[in-house]
C-alpha cells in the first residue's frame, strides 16, 4: 500500500527517554514528531494506519514504543530486535551484555545504573505488565530473528515469543534458519516484515475453506469436550 516512510536519526539512543531527562526520544517520536509528520504529509491520523518497523536497535525501539503506547499504533514489525531474554536486569548474564559498554548504558539508564528504570523499559517486562492492555488493543505484532544471530538476539526473540504466547497476546514469530544479524538474508526478511504490515492495512477477506473446515470440526470438538 502507498505510505510515507520516515526514519528518524536517533544515534545509539535505543529510542529511549534517558533516565536523567537529557534526551527524550520516545516522548519526541510518539508526540511532536508524529504530529509533525501528520501536518507535513497527507497521511492518516488513525491509529490503524500508523505503523512501526525496525531492525536491531530499531526493532527494540518499535517494540517498546508500541507496547507502551498501543493506542497510537496499529502494528509493528521488529526484525532481530536488540532486546534481552530476561524480565529483570539482575538476571541478565554477561553473554548478552558484551556489545553494550558501561558508558553507553549509564548514559541512558543513569549513573549509577538504575536497574528499576531498565526493568520498566524492558520489552518483555512491559509485555507482562501490560498484557491485558495489549490483548484488548489488538496490536499487530511481528517478530523475527536469525538462528545464528551474532549477538544472540534469537534467544531474546524466542524468549519474547514465549512471553507473548503465555500471555495470549497474538503475534507472528519467525526463526529464520541459517540467518545472522547482517548479510544477504536481511533484505528478504525485511520484505516479509513489510508484507505483514501490508496485511494489517489491507486484511485478507474471510477464507471459505477455513470457515467450512471449522464448521465441520465444531461438533467433534463439542463431543470430546474440547474448549474453543
Amino acid at each position: 500500500p502507498k505510505m510515507v516512510i520516515v526514519t528518524p536519526s536517533a544515534a545509539r539512543s535505543f529510542y529511549m527517554d534517558y533516565r536523567d531527562g537529557s534526551q527524550k526520544w520516545e516522548t519526541f517520536i510518539v508526540t511532536e514528531f508524529l504530529e509533525h509528520l501528520r501536518g507535513k504529509y497527507k497521511v492518516t491520523r488513525e491509529r490503524r494506519g500508523t505503523l512501526l518497523f525496525g531492525i536491531s536497535m530499531g526493532g527494540m525501539g518499535s517494540l517498546r514504543m508500541a507496547f507502551k503506547h498501543p493506542e497510537k499504533f496499529g502494528g509493528l514489525a521488529a526484525l532481530e530486535p536488540g532486546i534481552d531474554p530476561v524480565l529483570k536486569w539482575k538476571d541478565l548474564s554477561p553473554r548478552y551484555k558484551f556489545y553494550r559498554g558501561r558508558d553507553l548504558m549509564e548514559t541512558i539508564f543513569g549513573k549509577p545504573f538504575d536497574e528499576a528504570y531498565w526493568d520498566a523499559n524492558n520489552v518483555a517486562t512491559i509485555a507482562v505488565n501490560q498484557a491485558e492492555k495489549l490483548r484488548s488493543a489488538g496490536l499487530g505484532i511481528y517478530i523475527e530473528a536469525g538462528d545464528e544471530d551474532l549477538f544472540y538476539l534469537h534467544e531474546a526473540t524466542e524468549f519474547l515469543h514465549r512471553i507473548l504466547w503465555d500471555q495470549k497476546i497474538q503475534h507472528e514469530y519467525h526463526l529464520v534458519r541459517g540467518a545472522d544479524h547482517v548479510g544477504r538474508t536481511i533484505r528478504p526478511r525485511a520484505m516479509e516484515g513489510l508484507e505483514f504490515l501490508a496485511r494489517l492495512l489491507n486484511p485478507p477477506p474471510p477464507d471459505p475453506e477455513v470457515e467450512a473446515a471449522r464448521k465441520r470440526m465444531e461438533p467433534l470438538k463439542k463431543a470430546f469436550g474440547a474448549k474453543p
